[in-house]
């Protein structure tokens, strides 16, 4: 199982909250120094940041500075689009059968999720918070 932190965003210190939040989940040693990183935040729709419905640009920000620290090869933001996976008719939770997923995430050797904890009409539940994956 994978350690979860969660830290409280004191007097509007985003980036304070996020560097404890990794810090108390583990840290990014596992990071190599040399490595393609692609960061991913939740901005799948034009929303404002800190409306609840995308990643606050101020996490975002504070999650690359602490990637850049690691002197990784190269950092890409990159995000999907949910637009042309609605079901006419359907709000109830599916699953594809298949997808397609941007080269540049099949070549970074680590990708860092930023997702929003919320609910929508596909889910009950949007849950995960700052996953890994790679190395």
């Amino acid at each position: 199982m994978s350690p979860v932190s969660i830290v409280k965003v004191e007097r509007e210190r985003a980036e304070d909250a996020v560097y404890r939040a990794v810090e108390l989940a583990g840290g990014l040693e596992r990071y190599a120094p040399g490595s393609t990183v692609l960061i991913e935040p939740n901005v799948m729709s034009p929303s404002w940041s800190g409306s609840g419905k995308i990643t606050d640009a101020r996490v975002t920000e504070a999650v690359t500075r602490m990637v850049l620290e690691r002197d990784p090869q190269r950092v890409i933001i990159g995000e999907g689009s949910a637009v042309g996976y609605d079901l006419p008719g359907r709000v109830d939770a599916f699953v594809m059968g298949a997808f397609a997923m941007a080269e540049t995430a099949w070549e970074a050797d680590v990708i860092v999720c930023l997702p929003v904890i919320k609910t929508h009409v596909r889910t009950g539940i949007v849950a995960c918070a700052i996953a890994t994956f790679g190395l």
